[in-house]
């Protein structure tokens, strides 16, 4: 790999977060006893609550790195329990928290939660690579196969590499990855996969009306290579003008947009494009784009 390309390696951590980040959810040990008594017995969960208990709240790297293991070696655990097991013992290994600090243990251990279907685990490894081991082909590889275990943080960053053929850290500065170039079609299948559960308060995916316009957009045109689907943007259009005035203020849509979108649903009812041929609904929806402002809509309307 070329001088050029190692120093764009370095630059790209900055837009990453650190790589032990944990993203889980807050949980109550209220009974510290009685919880480790039940994990004694083997329940699961009661090991899982220990697990974050001793390495979120206590910081007792020891204990957590104990009940890690004896979840692991539960026969009766869940898949999603075992792996988040494993990815705790991969971040005490890279810290050297209640382990000896190891990178290759830290790889193994989240080699072993992404087998178990764990998009964090992946998502881990695809930042060790990068960060550490300066690999940004197995960095891809990793950020494709968190993606698609649905972990939005991956799909979102390789959505917006394959947009432009680059990414932006810091003050702008655009960050080139080898053998990435500008793909609409890959770009779209990550959005994709970011916005499944946009707007549920549980998946931290904001709702984001300009990218469901975007997305629209480039299903209505066929950006790109990405083939024309009218059904698709049918349905991103409409989801962007439903979900406006819930967006945030940079997530909003401009008069200008919202217009341009309302006209573009118009012409989908007014040819069948994506939906039902019906014309009265498709004046309807002209006389709204009009009032925001689209000069099709207005010269439409005029005659």
């Amino acid at each position: 790999m070329n001088t050029r390309i190692n120093n764009l390696l370095r630059i790209s951590i900055i837009i990453i977060s650190g790589v032990c980040s944990l993203a889980v959810h807050s949980r109550e040990v209220s009974n510290l006893p009685l919880t480790i008594k039940k994990a004694s017995k083997g329940e699961s969960s009661c090991q899982s609550d220990l697990v974050y208990y001793y390495y979120n709240t206590s910081h007792n790297y020891t204990e957590a790195v104990k009940w890690c293991r004896i979840l692991i070696e539960n026969q009766s655990a869940r898949e999603s329990e075992k792996e988040y097991a494993n990815r705790i013992l991969g971040y005490c290994a890279y810290k050297g928290n209640g382990l000896t600090k190891s990178i290759d243990d830290a790889i193994k251990y989240w080699k072993q939660g992404a087998q178990l279907k764990g998009g964090l685990s992946a998502l881990s490894l695809a930042r060790i690579y990068e960060k550490e081991l300066r690999d940004s082909v197995e960095s891809i590889n990793w950020y494709v196969k968190s993606a698609e275990l649905e972990n939005k943080t991956a799909a979102y960053f390789l959505a917006q590499l394959y947009e432009n053929g680059y990414v932006s850290g810091a003050n702008d500065i655009r960050i080139y990855y080898p053998d990435i170039c500008k793909d609409i079609s890959q770009s779209t299948k990550y959005y994709e996969i970011y916005i499944k559960n946009m707007g549920y308060s549980w998946s931290g995916v904001p709702i984001n009306s300009k990218l469901l316009y975007k997305l629209a957009q480039w299903h209505y045109t066929g950006e790109g290579n990405l083939e024309r689907d009218y059904s698709k943007a049918f349905n991103y259009f409409n989801r962007a003008i439903e979900t406006n005035e819930d967006s945030k203020a940079e997530y909003c849509l401009t008069s200008i947009e919202e217009g341009n979108a309302l006209w573009c649903i118009s012409v989908c009812y007014r040819f069948g494009r994506g939906v039902e041929k019906d014309e009265l609904i498709a004046r309807r929806y002209v006389k709204r784009a009009a009032e925001k402002g689209n000069e099709n809509a207005i010269s439409i309307l005029k005659e």
